[in-house]
């Protein structure tokens, strides 16, 4: 073995996150701050679709198809090397086939003659707690940097249907994200809101809500609410069509899988998990 493929061998793997919405990169700043490697995979298009859909059966869901077609196409670039990768897909417990797409994901690569390609799957079940060597440290700043692009994503449906240049708003809250993520992986906290507030001040030159257009409530299931090629970008047609767009949050998410352990460890009279899950969702949302 040469020095070079030693060396490609046994350095730290980079973690691939689904580009589910442009959270992904708040997330993966996070994993940067503590130490991982991390990248967030290519925006998923009718190819990832196409991908996805030849090596599933047909009856899983939608995000289901995009998440494996971004996974095999990723495995299938140039140089790709398996034992220095590894993909990011959170699970969940529950009726929904979102706790089954790590076992499906799983099974494909193998059959793929990946075996050698990691999945990281941490749960909802214990509020995706334990992933890294310092899971309270990244769950912090993970979501801080979520609460961030919660906020630069209300901004941009505030501002984009109103706006006098086309492009101008699409543009500023690229600048502010791009923000944000250096923010999270230099440790968020103060510097994060110092961005938020420069973020604040970019936007308040812009047109926004005169009350011309009627408001459109987007909900519904998060990877399809938040993932433009899965919801076949819905808000910029609802924008075109003369209307804007009100969206549930990404944190929201964050909000219910807390609440739900919490609920799940109170049933069991799991007193000592409810203490700790209390504990984490002030020091999440305080810290």
């Amino acid at each position: 073995m040469t020095a070079l493929a030693q060396v490609s061998a046994t350095r730290e793997p980079t973690t691939y996150v689904p580009h589910m919405s442009d959270h992904a990169f708040a997330v993966a700043a996070a994993m940067r701050a503590c130490g991982l490697l991390a990248e967030v995979l290519p925006r998923p298009d009718s190819e990832t679709l196409r991908i996805g859909l030849s090596l599933c059966k047909g009856r899983e869901c939608l995000p289901c198809f995009l998440t494996m077609g971004e996974i095999i196409r990723k495995c299938r670039e140039p140089g790709f090397e398996p034992a220095n990768t590894r993909f990011l897909t959170p699970g969940s417990p529950g009726p929904c086939r979102f706790g089954q797409y790590s076992v499906l994901q799983r099974e494909v690569l193998d059959q793929c003659g990946l075996a050698g390609v990691e999945i990281v799957s941490p749960t909802s079940e214990n509020a995706y707690h334990g992933f890294g060597s310092d899971p309270t440290r990244l769950r912090a700043l993970a979501i801080q940097g979520i609460m961030a692009v919660d906020l630069l994503q209300k901004l941009l449906h505030e501002h984009r249907p109103f706006e006098r240049e086309a492009g101008v708003t699409d543009r500023v809250y690229g600048e502010a994200l791009a923000d944000v993520v250096i923010a999270v992986e230099r440790g968020g906290g103060k510097l994060l809101t110092a961005v938020m507030r420069k973020a604040a001040n970019r936007f308040a030159p812009l047109p926004r809500n005169d009350g011309s257009k009627p408001a459109v409530g987007l909900v519904g299931e998060i990877y399809l609410r938040l993932n433009a090629a899965a919801n076949q970008e819905i808000i910029r047609s609802v924008e075109s069509a003369g209307g804007y767009v009100v969206m549930a949050t990404f944190s929201e998410w964050i909000a219910y899988t807390n609440w739900s352990r919490i609920k799940r460890s109170r049933v069991r009279h799991d007193w000592k998990d409810v203490g700790k899950a209390t504990l984490l969702e002030w020091y999440q949302w305080n810290v």
